[in-house]
């Protein structure tokens, strides 16, 4: 009788490990999500503010070019051109932009979050 008593004891405490395990891995996913996606929300944010920069940058430019060539639409349409010019030369480009750094760079994240957890 003692065994059996013994043998339930160790199945609970089997069972109890599992769900323990179980428990620790969603804990442990849902943090690296959450890691990832507060680099993704300041990235983004990074972007905005550096896009509202260029904007700006580029609203002054075109005003201050219009100014000096005495003509109001001139600025504008020669900033213009020069995003168009820079959009063709970056599409054009096939070697610039490759998925697999993205790739890379999202899995040594993960890698690192999680030696970081082990260490």
């Amino acid at each position: 009788m003692e065994s059996i008593d013994q043998i339930n004891e160790l199945s609970e405490n089997v069972q109890s490990l599992i769900n323990t395990k179980i428990e620790l891995f969603k804990l442990q996913t849902l943090e690296i999500m959450a890691n990832a996606f507060s680099v993704l929300l300041k990235r983004l944010l990074l972007y905005l503010i550096f896009l509202l920069f260029l904007l700006f940058i580029s609203f002054g430019l075109a005003n201050y070019v219009s100014y000096r060539m005495d003509n109001l639409f001139a600025g504008y349409l020669l900033v213009g051109l020069i995003y168009l010019l820079i959009f063709i030369i970056t599409l054009l480009d096939n070697h610039g932009f490759n998925e697999s750094i993205i790739l890379n760079k999202f899995l040594d994240f993960s890698l690192l979050q999680k030696q970081n957890r082990f260490d």
